[in-house]
């Protein structure tokens, strides 16, 4: 080939790769901005939608302090503690509380709950005997009406693996605190734009030199960045995707808001299959405080975890935590932000972590399945797993705690005395506020732990005698047949039903008794007396009363029904004595308060729904005939535990074969359900007062159940009556007695003593003169 041929061609190669350079240069360029203008879009649309995955979480009733209320000293100290309640000297801060011998004096940090805020204050609690005597403004020296503390976190509503992080605002995020994060891990944060190219020189150099790496050069922003958008690998690609991701969020928000979402993002270790993300949570796991209440020396610690969390672990790797903590302080002192004298002191100063065994103490599993089981009316399990709400309930940690206690220790006294196989017998039990209906105690079973089958709510069991007093109460609303003293026939009985089965029912003693009043028919639990009173009364109206008063499940019409052929859970039992506690109006069984985002803005609000389902005169009648089952009954032993608290009403359940042992007793301020037997459902020789009433005793007695108050209505009156109850006579005549009769009572009216044979009456004075 002629050279200058040769030479045009190798010009036309030469001008055709130019031109290719150019023009694929450009379209690169075109394709690398089109990129990062999509990838700028969709971090800014992302970072401004983001939804933190937080969980809902669950707190108990607060402590309420006034002057008058039971508070034990030891249960107030315990839950400061379990608060992060700092103990001292001295209360010179939010959060720390010192006890005395005349009580305690706490720096409350305020809470902003659903009904208002409670503000940070000092307050003096006087003690005495159990009461509080006095509560005080400490700096005002002004008498407190009320004082609240926060609430115990009880529990949170999660999926199976989970992220956990409690949600902290700038603000509230301290100046010291983000003074030390940027120190250790983006000193030049307010210099770069996302990328520090003089923090990326500094690291390669000092990497080079050292001949490893020693130092990173990730900003916040682009940690950020990889903990919300990224994966773990170390790829190029990845960290040019990085890169090119943590300018464009720079350039689109403030670095406030950079650090406030770092601080709430940031992963700090895993507790079992909850994840620890955010310095919130991290102060609150690992130090039992919230983040502002941090000392220096706490702050190092939990900053230094970022670089790995599982290594530095205080809980479990406390001389490496430490050693990483000095190394943080060591930095501190020689960028001029701690002193001399700091930095000795807190070097010096020991690793101080929540105890290990504060983190998981006693589980609340039976009383939030209740709660979920009410949630999930209103919000969706999406809402309840990822949307940060806070759920208030009306659990008291005092009464849980007893419940417990008393369930568990109940079982096994009952078992050695009575020497059946120890921990065959299992239990559950129930405590609400009669004129709530708000749960204060739910027990699933003697486990400390409630995890698994809740009997409290999903064990239905044959409730035996608990049936009882609807059977009357059925008799004492037809006023003009029925009275307290109405005569019923106590004798042997046998039905046949439609199947041609027959039923014999028998009294637990083997035993008949006659003619009885319909007093002591219900106060000995006479099985053939209440038979004859139920089918007089008819079956079908027994079953109307009971749906009435909550049953929310088909009942067939069948005699045996009147003596409790009928299986319950004794949350079901608790929901219909309710209303027999509460002077005839039903309330339905309530577990929450109010619902608020995670700022404690209220959502929903949870007031009782009140219905009048009984008369105001056969309630009034009712809870007398049942004070009269703990005074001279079945539940005798009761009047004699708590004389200080009578009168309280109550009824004594056993179902066949002694499989299920039950009682159902209350107070002015308590009502609880206990329940004993065990899982097989098999015998176990208990009664329900040899059994249940036992446990129902001790719990009372340990959280201070109040005597009945009677307001007698105006559809009552009190007259002296024939010993059969069937009319009324003048006062003082022969064995007449007073008794409570509902009007119209429809009776005979006597003018004289002489017109009526006055035979020697079956009366329980102790009971009467209540009602004098």
């Amino acid at each position: 080939m002629p050279r200058k041929k040769k030479k045009r061609v190798q010009n036309e190669h030469v001008a055709w790769f130019k031109f290719l350079f150019r023009h694929g240069a450009l379209w690169l360029c075109l394709a690398f901005a089109a990129y990062w203008m999509w990838l700028d879009h969709t971090v800014g649309q992302s970072f401004a939608m983001r939804r933190w995955a937080v969980p809902a979480r669950l707190f108990a009733s607060p402590i309420e302090l006034y002057q008058g209320v039971r508070l034990d000293p030891d249960y107030l100290e315990s839950t400061l503690l379990q608060l992060g309640y700092g103990s001292g000297t001295t209360v010179v801060t939010p959060g720390t509380f010192v006890r005395n011998r005349g009580g305690l004096e706490i720096y409350s940090r305020g809470y902003r709950f659903p009904d208002g805020t409670e503000p940070a204050r000092n307050i003096d609690i006087r003690i005495s005997n159990g009461v509080v005597a006095r509560l005080i403004d400490s700096k005002s020296g002004e008498p407190l009406s009320l004082a609240r503390l926060e609430p115990v976190e009880i529990g949170s509503i999660h999926r199976d693996e989970f992220e956990d992080r409690v949600m902290l605002s700038f603000a509230e995020i301290p100046d010291r605190f983000i003074q030390i994060l940027l120190a250790v891990e983006d000193r030049r944060f307010h210099q770069h734009f996302g990328v520090d190219p003089v923090g990326i020189a500094r690291a390669a150099f000092s990497n080079l030199k050292s001949g490893k790496i020693e130092q990173g050069a990730s900003t916040i922003t682009q940690q950020l960045v990889k903990n919300m958008y990224l994966s773990n690998k170390r790829t190029f690609g990845r960290k040019f995707r990085e890169a090119l991701m943590a300018i464009s969020l720079e350039r689109q928000y403030g670095k406030d808001l950079i650090i406030e979402s770092y601080v709430n993002e940031i992963f700090l270790g895993q507790d079992g299959n909850r994840a620890i993300h955010g310095f919130g949570l991290g102060a609150r796991f690992y130090f039992g405080k919230p983040l502002a209440e941090l000392s220096l020396a706490e702050s190092a610690m939990l900053i230094g975890m970022v670089k790995a969390p599982s290594a530095y672990n205080p809980l479990r790797h406390r001389d490496a935590a430490k050693a990483r903590r000095d190394l943080v302080l060591d930095l501190l002192h020689k960028r001029g932000l701690i002193s001399s004298d700091e930095y000795s002191l807190e070097t010096a100063s020991a690793v101080f972590v929540r105890d290990r065994s504060s983190l998981h103490t006693q589980s609340y599993d039976a009383f939030i399945d209740f709660v979920r089981s009410q949630l999930k009316r209103d919000y969706r399990d999406s809402d309840l797993q990822q949307a940060g709400l806070n759920i208030f309930t009306s659990l008291d940690l005092n009464t849980q705690h007893a419940a417990q206690s008393m369930t568990s220790s109940g079982l096994t006294a009952i078992e050695n005395s009575r020497g059946i196989d120890l921990r065959s017998l299992q239990s559950a039990a129930i405590v609400i506020d009669p004129r709530t209906a708000e749960i204060k105690a739910l027990v699933g079973g003697r486990e400390t732990s409630n995890a698994g089958f809740n009997r409290a709510l999903n064990a239905q069991r044959s409730i035996g005698s608990l049936v009882k007093p609807f059977v009357y109460l059925a008799a004492l609303e037809q006023t003009k047949r029925f009275n307290v003293l109405s005569t019923l026939d106590d004798k042997p009985v046998s039905l046949t039903g439609a199947d041609g089965a027959i039923w014999s029912p028998s009294n637990y003693n083997g035993k008949f008794h006659g003619k009885v009043s319909l007093r002591e028919a219900l106060v000995r639990s006479y099985n053939l007396a209440t038979v004859d009173l139920g089918l007089r009364v008819g079956v079908g109206t027994v079953i109307r009363r009971l749906q009435d008063l909550g049953l929310n499940r088909e009942v067939k019409d069948f005699p045996s029904l009147l003596l409790g052929a009928i299986e319950l859970s004794p949350a079901e039992v608790a929901s219909l004595y309710q209303a027999l506690a509460n002077d005839g109006y039903r309330i339905p069984l309530r577990a929450i308060r109010a619902v608020a985002d995670s700022q404690n803005v209220t959502l929903t609000r949870y007031g009782p729904r009140v219905e009048q389902v009984i008369d105001a005169a056969p309630a009034y009648l009712l809870q007398y005939l049942l004070t009269g089952v703990i005074a001279e009954g079945t539940a005798k032993a009761a009047a004699l535990a708590l004389p200080q608290q009578l009168p309280l009403a109550g009824k004594t359940g056993t179902s066949n074969d002694g499989r299920d042992s039950w009682f159902a007793g209350f107070g002015g301020n308590l009502l609880s359900v206990v329940w004993v037997g065990r899982d097989d459902n098999g015998k176990t020789g208990l009664t329900g007062a040899s059994g249940a009433l036992k446990i129902w005793i001790a719990l009372m007695q340990r959280i201070g159940i109040t005597p009945m108050q009677f307001a007698r209505p105006e559809q009552l009156q009190v007259d002296w009556v024939t010993p059969t109850g069937d009319a009324i006579v003048p006062a003082g005549c022969g064995n007449a007695t007073q008794i409570p009769l509902a009007l119209p009572h429809g009776l005979l009216i006597h003018v004289g003593c002489d017109e009526i044979k006055m035979d020697e009456p079956k009366l329980w004075d102790k009971v009467r003169e209540m009602f004098r």
